[in-house]
């Protein structure tokens, strides 16, 4: 893969979805390719939160993997610059919306990215199930009833 990861032109997201054409919408997207070969993960994104990267094991660390693009329908012709990253066997990469983790408290504090990774990082070496910790959190920091934003996260667990 280059040092530009032109995925936007790749799957004609640019051309198919521009801003103007669709009552000024747009839409952020994180996009990534693992090498099992090479255990070598490349992203880039677009105006999309950060995927969180967590190593293996019970001391597990954490790595946010963002991306660095605008979202998608502003500025026709952007290059959306690649990242990559080695991946640790038996990793766990979390994908998110910004919903999961931008979660406002009763005393009106923005709950942070950095106590969303701690959360998912003390649920995954505990051997939970992470995103039922996480959604539990949220509901008992929250209460009950429908969230400010929208709750999309996908788990992958990277091979041993």
């Amino acid at each position: 893969m280059n040092a530009k990861l032109l995925m936007v032109a790749d799957l004609g997201l640019l051309k198919a979805f521009r801003m103007e054409q669709h009552n000024n919408l747009y839409f952020t997207i994180w996009y990534g390719v693992y090498s099992l070969s090479t255990r070598q993960l490349r992203y880039a994104g677009a105006g999309h939160p950060p995927a969180l990267l967590l190593g293996p094991g019970s001391a597990c660390s954490s790595t946010a993997l963002a991306s660095t693009g605008p979202v998608l329908g502003c500025f026709p012709g952007t290059d959306y610059a690649a990242k990559a990253t080695t991946v640790l066997p038996g990793s766990t990469l979390f994908l998110m919306s910004d919903g999961a983790y931008e979660i406002t408290r009763p005393d009106g504090s923005l709950w942070t990215y950095d106590e969303f990774a701690g959360l998912m990082m003390k649920a995954s070496a505990g051997g939970g199930a992470a995103i039922d910790e996480l959604l539990a959190s949220i509901r008992n920091m929250r209460g009950e009833g429908p969230l400010d934003d929208d709750f999309s996260m996908v788990q992958l667990q990277f091979p041993a």
